[in-house]
């Protein structure tokens, strides 16, 4: 797999996807599929475990900085998506700046859903205190979200990983949770994407002719854009499979790029008999 950073542009407005690491991903056991699901045509991706990457989106228009997501590898040493013996990149506040980007210039950062991975690197502990690695970003989460487990988890259980990022953000302030579309700056706007997880959240950016999604977790792999029924096990079917039509139709239709968390760099879809063809950019 190719990973690392990737670099492109809409109009006047540079999108930059960040990889802060390798996960393991078991495609049978999430998508909870079986061989004579996926027969010989998807076998090389359900066989043996893959490895797929821990994408962020920065985005710089003349008019603002933000980010989609802030995931950090600072996942616990028994964690089964670690791929072992591996040494992951720089965190995420580094790559920024060694691109020459202050994170105290973000002034928004997008978490499309709450897990671990997607938020973790919101914080940084110093002396036992978590100290935000964005400090001047509003975060952005889905109020669905926030108001399950993972949220009461932010607000009222110390010593949790919610309540040293999350939690931290809302201490101070500094979080707001979306039930809709939101406008960030010109071309800019947050769209709920809902499916796995309630308040599921994915951003538009848009700059002259050109359009780009990040859509999180809405697919995991090109797979489930050519197969759009399968899904994680963990998010609810219907809400998915509408998601995904509403978002990947539109996105056909622009012929947008699309970022999706755990699909190296950028694609593109174009409708298929079932689905669609992603076709990597």
């Amino acid at each position: 797999m190719t990973t690392g950073t990737f670099e492109y542009r809409l109009g006047d407005t540079a999108v930059t996807v960040l990889d802060s690491g390798l996960l393991v991903f078991e495609m049978a056991d999430a998508l909870g599929l079986t061989a004579a699901d996926w027969g010989p045509r998807y076998a090389e991706y359900f066989a043996q475990p893959l490895h797929v990457p821990m994408q962020h989106v920065l985005v710089q228009t003349p008019e603002t900085t933000l980010l989609v997501d802030a995931g950090s590898y600072d996942l616990p040493a028994n964690s089964p998506i670690r791929v072992p013996g591996y040494t992951p990149p720089p965190s995420l506040p580094a790559q920024l700046q060694s691109r020459g980007v202050a994170p105290e210039s973000v002034e928004h950062l997008v978490i499309t859903h709450l897990h671990l991975d997607h938020y973790n690197g919101l914080t940084e502990a110093h002396g036992g205190t978590p100290r935000p690695c964005f400090p001047n970003a509003t975060v952005y989460v889905g109020a669905s979200d926030w108001a399950g487990p993972r949220g009461q988890d932010a607000r009222k259980r110390p010593g949790s990983a919610e309540y040293a990022t999350l939690g931290e953000a809302a201490r101070r302030n500094k979080l707001a949770t979306v039930t809709g579309r939101l406008r960030l700056a010109t071309g800019v706007e947050i769209l709920p994407m809902p499916g796995e997880t309630p308040g599921h959240l994915g951003l538009r950016v848009a700059s002259g002719d050109d359009v780009l999604y990040a859509v999180g977790d809405l697919i995991h792999h090109a797979v489930e854009a050519a197969e759009p029924e399968w899904h994680v096990t963990w998010a609810d079917h219907a809400t998915i499979v509408a998601s995904r039509h509403d978002v990947l139709d539109q996105a056909a239709k622009e012929g947008a790029l699309i970022v999706a968390s755990h699909i190296a760099g950028a694609g593109r879809v174009h409708p298929a008999a079932s689905g669609w063809t992603w076709l990597p950019v």
